[in-house]
Protein backbone atom coordinates (compact mmCIF):
# COMPACT_ATOMS: atom_id res chain seq x y z
CA UNK A 1 0.00 0.00 0.00
CA UNK A 2 2.88 2.34 0.72
CA UNK A 3 4.32 1.89 -2.77
CA UNK A 4 0.95 2.71 -4.32
CA UNK A 5 0.61 5.74 -2.06
CA UNK A 6 4.02 6.91 -3.28
CA UNK A 7 2.59 6.71 -6.81
CA UNK A 8 -0.38 8.91 -5.86
CA UNK A 9 -2.89 6.06 -5.42
CA UNK A 10 -4.69 5.96 -2.10
CA UNK A 11 -5.57 2.48 -0.88
CA UNK A 12 -6.98 1.02 2.28
CA UNK A 13 -7.17 -2.37 3.88
CA UNK A 14 -9.81 -4.29 1.97
CA UNK A 15 -11.55 -6.12 4.78
CA UNK A 16 -11.44 -6.72 8.49
CA UNK A 17 -11.62 -10.13 10.12
CA UNK A 18 -14.06 -9.77 12.99
CA UNK A 19 -11.93 -12.19 14.98
CA UNK A 20 -9.15 -9.59 15.10
CA UNK A 21 -11.41 -6.79 16.34
CA UNK A 22 -11.36 -6.53 20.13
CA UNK A 23 -15.09 -6.15 20.63
CA UNK A 24 -16.08 -9.30 18.75
CA UNK A 25 -13.10 -11.32 19.90
CA UNK A 26 -13.97 -10.59 23.55
CA UNK A 27 -17.74 -10.82 23.29
CA UNK A 28 -17.71 -14.17 21.46
CA UNK A 29 -14.39 -15.55 22.81
CA UNK A 30 -12.94 -15.75 19.30
CA UNK A 31 -9.34 -16.64 18.54
CA UNK A 32 -7.50 -15.93 15.30
CA UNK A 33 -6.48 -19.58 14.88
CA UNK A 34 -10.18 -20.51 14.70
CA UNK A 35 -10.53 -18.46 11.51
CA UNK A 36 -7.25 -18.63 9.61
CA UNK A 37 -8.83 -17.78 6.25
CA UNK A 38 -10.45 -14.64 7.67
CA UNK A 39 -7.12 -13.53 9.11
CA UNK A 40 -5.40 -14.25 5.79
CA UNK A 41 -8.06 -12.31 3.86
CA UNK A 42 -7.55 -9.35 6.20
CA UNK A 43 -3.79 -9.44 5.67
CA UNK A 44 -3.95 -9.76 1.88
CA UNK A 45 -6.94 -7.64 0.86
CA UNK A 46 -6.67 -4.21 -0.67
CA UNK A 47 -9.24 -1.59 -1.58
CA UNK A 48 -8.42 0.37 -4.72
CA UNK A 49 -9.91 3.70 -5.74
CA UNK A 50 -13.27 3.27 -7.42
CA UNK A 51 -15.94 5.91 -7.61
CA UNK A 52 -18.54 7.13 -10.14
CA UNK A 53 -16.58 10.22 -11.20
CA UNK A 54 -13.37 8.26 -11.86
CA UNK A 55 -12.33 8.78 -15.45
CA UNK A 56 -11.08 6.08 -17.77
CA UNK A 57 -7.66 7.76 -17.74
CA UNK A 58 -7.56 7.51 -13.93
CA UNK A 59 -8.60 3.86 -14.08
CA UNK A 60 -5.88 3.16 -16.62
CA UNK A 61 -3.31 4.92 -14.45
CA UNK A 62 -4.24 2.75 -11.44
CA UNK A 63 -4.05 -0.43 -13.52
CA UNK A 64 -0.70 0.60 -15.00
CA UNK A 65 0.78 1.34 -11.57
CA UNK A 66 -0.43 -2.03 -10.28
CA UNK A 67 1.12 -3.75 -13.29
CA UNK A 68 4.40 -1.93 -12.71
CA UNK A 69 4.46 -2.94 -9.04
CA UNK A 70 3.57 -6.51 -9.96
CA UNK A 71 6.50 -6.61 -12.40
CA UNK A 72 8.82 -4.98 -9.85
CA UNK A 73 7.85 -7.56 -7.25
CA UNK A 74 8.56 -10.43 -9.64
CA UNK A 75 11.86 -8.87 -10.66
CA UNK A 76 12.92 -8.38 -7.02
CA UNK A 77 11.84 -11.85 -5.91
CA UNK A 78 13.64 -13.56 -8.77
CA UNK A 79 10.42 -15.31 -9.75
CA UNK A 80 9.86 -15.19 -13.47
CA UNK A 81 6.31 -14.55 -14.53
CA UNK A 82 4.89 -16.99 -17.02
CA UNK A 83 3.41 -15.73 -20.28
CA UNK A 84 -0.09 -16.10 -18.81
CA UNK A 85 0.90 -13.99 -15.78
CA UNK A 86 1.82 -10.93 -17.86
CA UNK A 87 -0.52 -8.12 -16.88
CA UNK A 88 -2.05 -6.03 -19.62
CA UNK A 89 -1.90 -2.27 -19.74
CA UNK A 90 -5.43 -1.75 -20.96
CA UNK A 91 -8.79 -1.84 -19.22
Amino acid sequence: MLRLEEQGISTRQGTHALVTLGYYAKKYALRSEQFPNAVLAEALSLTLPLYPQMTEAEQTMVVNRLCDLFHDHHDESGVAASKNDQPTRQL
